[in-house]
């Protein structure tokens, strides 16, 4: 039976649960986390050799050049299934493939995008291999992935690292490699190849793409290189029309572009901001890691100074970015050192969410030794969860490189991803007297960067009776005291302006009635379409439609359990200079928060004086009209419409 979670719109999401099973079983990972599971909706525990990175396993064949091998083709949900196939260089599937509808090209004589030959093409790029825009792998499954080398299928198949056999798994052909040195093994799938409309050899022939374009022969420049195997035979670099629908195998390398080893930890903060428990450049909690100046992703061995920075100009002594003409006063993807090194996963704190961190309400601090280091522990008065900041002390050119060993054991310094005025840029401070704060320095200071990650879908268990999980924040909110999306009920997507005339199941103007009609959720002649559903269907709730079909929005009867004084205790308080409802449970002190968002028609009214929240349940009075939860600040008392 699968997990349901609810969602208040606009808003508020709830997770749904059943409890009524008592037992159940707690993983206990690293750095203290855990997770639950109830027994019946467990169906069996395995354990495998594989290892996990951007949602995807891999398996290490302990090879020369540190290859990881993915377990699976792209599209594919374990190791014998097809998958999905791809022209080369494209990163979408599709049902038939050919020249026609190759995105580079119409026929081998008129390819736009990688091309060798000026005579053979009108305009060389010598682009010979894919390009992480262009590489399947890459694009589906992430930065660390990419479509194999030719050098890496040949690693793959040399008879010094591995054995081959043509076999059958779960009653599909196909190549079974393994390693020599530690016998795992992955399982390359006969899956033919897609020309035209029509899967070929599948069965009896496996042709998987490398990243690599054809080019010691011009008349076949229209082509890439490829492994093709058989029951009888291995034979890489074998050339492939570029338009033909291949299979695709990812790889990564190890300790390139490879999920950082360092976790995160949940310290229960309002905003659901999750913190790495270690530095970029770091392997483990008490290393200070690498120094950035702020706005640039790589470490430098020089010293760090206005000569070496990226974004200064000295002719005019400002900014090129980051400055009062381009008004970005945060990060790009680009330029955040913790995206660049980490992944899109991936963020440099903002000045709120460290600002959150060293505040007394939610973490307690100390300074301790670890390891080698000095630093400060802060540790969560809500879970007991803590994370190691060790002290850094800062890299600039007053320091000519070098760092006396009394400031490592001294202070700490940490950019956020904020910019200031001018020339600064704002970043964390402490020492060992524990004194915190947000300073302002020259971006070319080299400091340490702390990554953080949001968790938008995390669930506060309230401890009620229904075992309804609600969402610590709404549907288009990074945390709990952001408005997010305004959605029309029964609507998935947002919109400027929230009107009759553009709402999505409007009927018209019922002149005999002198009422509005509705072609959906109706229940009564005269108002429109009558279908008798009171309640939303999935593909008409914006938390299943945005967040997944775990998630959905509130029956009235869960907003009406979240509010009943039984279980949980209201009051007013702020976040970031934001007032919102704080909704406390009484069995387990957790807590949720609520924000006086208002409400949107052609403008947004209210906002800051009144929170409106959609449940999924239609108004059986008037089917114009839909059920809700709202309160005001002037008021502790809720109102359900």
């Amino acid at each position: 039976m699968k997990k349901h979670y609810l969602m208040a719109v606009l808003l508020l999401m709830v997770a749904g649960m059943q409890t009524a099973w008592a037992q159940s079983m707690r993983v206990n990972l690293a750095e203290g986390k855990s997770l639950l599971f109830s027994l019946k909706d467990v169906e069996s525990v395995t354990f495998s050799e594989t290892d996990v990175a951007e949602g995807y396993e891999y398996v290490d064949l302990d090879l020369p050049s540190g290859t990881l091998w993915a377990t699976c083709n792209v599209g594919a949900d374990r190791p014998e299934a097809y998958g999905n196939y791809y022209a080369w260089a494209e990163t979408e599937t599709k049902d038939a493939f050919g020249w026609d509808s190759y995105k580079y090209g119409t026929s081998t004589s008129s390819i736009k995008k990688y091309t060798i030959s000026g005579s053979y093409y009108s305009v060389p790029d010598y682009l010979i291999r894919l390009l992480p825009e262009d590489d399947a792998a890459t694009a589906n499954w992430g930065a660390g992935w990419q479509m194999p080398s030719q050098a890496q299928f040949e690693e793959l198949l040399d008879e010094n690292y591995t054995t081959s056999e043509w076999t059958t798994q779960n009653d599909v052909n196909g190549l079974l490699i393994t390693s020599k040195q530690n016998n795992r093994s992955v399982f390359l799938p006969a899956a033919g190849y897609n020309s035209s409309n029509n899967v070929v050899a599948d069965g009896s022939t496996g042709q998987y793409w490398t990243r690599l374009l054809h080019t010691t022969n011009t008349s076949l420049s229209g082509s890439a290189k490829s492994l093709r195997f058989s029951s009888s035979a291995s034979r890489i670099g074998i050339v492939a029309a570029r338009a033909m629908g291949l299979s695709i195998r990812p790889v990564r390398v190890k300790g390139k572009n490879d999920a950082p080893v360092c976790e995160y930890v949940d310290l229960g903060l309002p905003s659901g901001t999750l913190w790495a428990t270690c530095n970029v450049g770091a392997s483990s909690p008490d290393q200070r890691g690498d120094y950035f100046a702020w706005g640039e992703t790589e470490t430098k061995q020089a010293t760090y100074s206005w000569d070496n920075y990226v974004f200064y100009n000295p002719s005019t002594d400002a900014m090129t970015k980051y400055n009062l003409q381009d008004d970005d006063n945060e990060l790009n993807p680009e330029d955040d050192a913790a995206t660049a090194n980490w992944g899109e996963d991936w963020q440099m704190p903002s000045k709120v969410q460290m600002e959150e961190l060293m505040n007394d309400s939610y973490t307690t601090k100390n300074w301790v030794q670890q390891g080698e280091s000095y630093g400060v522990l802060l540790k969560s008065k809500v879970n007991g969860n803590s994370i190691f900041l060790p002290a850094t002390d800062y890299n600039g050119a007053d320091k000519n490189g070098s760092l006396p060993t009394y400031f490592y054991t001294r202070f700490g310094f940490y950019w956020s991803r904020d910019a200031e005025k001018l020339k600064t840029s704002n970043g964390m401070m402490f020492d060992s007297n524990m004194n915190f704060n947000i300073y302002e320095f020259d971006r070319y200071y080299g400091h340490c960067v702390r990554p953080v990650r949001t968790n938008p879908h995390a669930a506060v268990d309230l401890g009620l009776p229904s075992g309804t999980l609600w969402a610590t924040c709404n549907i288009g909110a990074a945390g709990p005291e952001e408005s997010g999306d305004y959605f029309a009920w029964g609507e998935t997507e947002t919109k400027k302006t929230y009107k009759w005339e553009n709402y999505k199941f409007y009927g018209g103007f019922n002149d005999d009635a002198l009422v509005n009609t509705v072609t959906k959720y109706n229940q009564y002649e005269g108002w429109g379409v009558v279908d008798g559903k009171t309640e939303l269907d999935p593909e008409d709730d914006a938390a299943t439609a945005n967040w997944g079909e775990r998630w959905q929005m509130p029956s009235m009867e869960q907003f009406e359990e979240l509010i009943n004084p039984s279980y949980t205790t209201s009051s007013w308080t702020t976040i970031s200079d934001v007032r919102v409802r704080k909704i406390t449970s009484k069995k387990n002190g957790n807590s949720i928060y609520l924000p006086a968002a208002g409400l949107k028609s052609t403008t947004l009214m209210n906002n800051g004086s009144q929170g409106l929240f959609w449940s999924r349940m239609l108004y059986t009075g008037n089917p114009t009209s839909a059920r809700y939860l709202t309160f005001y600040t002037t008021s502790d008392i809720y109102d359900t419409g």
